[in-house]
This record gives structure tokens, C-alpha cells and sequence, in this order.
């Protein structure tokens, strides 16, 4: 929340904080809110329940939205009852098949078909729900993962690790999604 509080002052866009936490309670909410974040996502994988419940009803009662995240090989699964109550959901799409040894990870050949799944299961069921994608997508490789039709794409190292910088990170990383949203016809 100190890091919230420090940049709302700054920005009237709204201020997401995804956090990779075991457990929440009722007083994490109410210092996120009044740092001024928009929106908590939380991994799946630790809240699934009653738990879950009391999260949303308190992030509702405080206006905020509620995202929940797919990690790396979590099953869809784990969204399938919330569905219907979550703002966003935000898989979590690198993994080891592309990975240059490096630092560099690709995003792994499996997430293919669960974003597909995903983007399914929003659109009959909550089709109000954002679908995030996060992880290992670069310039070069996002293509197909565009064609599942995400509404958030989540950039980090493909525009930090730039060797141009970050402006022509970000520029190519935008001419990409632009040519294929144009591709498969997503304009």
C-alpha cells in the first residue's frame, strides 16, 4: 500500500495491484483502497472458497474490482465458480518452451488452448470480465496468442529489456498486436 499511496498522487488511471500472496484479509483490502488501488488481482490457486467470497464482497463494498490469476500450470478449473463474480482474469502465460536459458522466457505451447478455453468461458458466462495475458510475450512471438482475442496484454521485459529502449519497445510492441488484431480480424 505505501507503494499505491505514493503513486496515486501522481496518475488519475487507475492503479492495479496484482500480488502473488498466500492469504488476505479484510485490513489489506481497506489499506489498498485507501492508497487508492482500483483493483486487487489475487492468485486462484490460494483462494478458492469462502475465502474468495469474502475478498469480493469486500472489495464491492469498497468500489474496487477483483482479478483473479491463473499461474503457471494452474487449471482453469480453478476460475470456474467465480467466473460469474470477477472483474478480470489474468493468466499467467510463460513458461520453460521457449525459454533462451537466459533470461528471456517464452510463453509455453500449452497456454494456447486455456486462454482459448478462457476467453470461451468469459464470453458465456461474464462477459464483462477483462481476459489479461502476462508473461513471456514479446514483439516476435505474441501472434497467436493475440488471435485468442485477450483485452489486456501484460509487457514487461519485451519493452524493458528493449536494446533500443523503451519507446521502440513499446512501438514494437504495438505495431505487433495492431497487425494482428488486423490478422484475425479483431480491429
Amino acid at each position: 500500500h505505501q507503494i499505491v499511496s505514493a503513486i496515486r498522487p501522481e496518475t488519475d488511471l487507475p492503479i492495479e495491484n496484482h500480488i502473488y500472496t498466500i492469504s488476505m484479509d479484510k485490513m489489506y483490502i481497506e489499506q489498498m483502497y485507501d492508497a487508492g488501488a482500483n483493483m486487487i488481482i489475487i492468485p486462484a490457486e490460494h483462494f478458492i472458497g469462502a475465502q474468495l467470497a469474502y475478498i469480493i464482497n469486500w472489495c464491492r463494498e469498497r468500489n474496487m474490482k477483483v482479478g483473479l490469476t491463473i499461474g503457471c500450470y494452474a487449471p482453469l478449473s480453478f476460475v470456474e465458480e467465480s467466473i460469474y463474480d470477477i472483474d478480470r482474469l489474468h493468466i499467467v502465460t510463460h513458461g520453460v518452451d521457449e525459454t533462451d536459458g537466459k533470461d528471456n522466457w517464452g510463453w509455453r505451447k500449452s497456454v494456447l488452448d486455456l486462454v482459448r478455453r478462457a476467453r470461451k468461458m468469459i464470453d458465456e458466462k461474464n462477459p464483462t470480465c477483462e481476459l489479461a495475458i502476462d508473461g513471456g510475450l514479446r514483439a516476435d512471438n505474441m501472434d497467436l496468442l493475440i488471435e485468442c482475442n485477450p483485452d489486456v496484454i501484460v509487457l514487461s521485459s519485451a519493452i524493458f529489456k528493449d536494446p533500443e529502449g523503451y519507446s521502440a519497445g513499446v512501438r514494437k510492441c504495438r505495431t505487433a498486436i495492431d497487425a494482428a488484431a488486423k490478422k484475425y480480424n479483431l480491429v
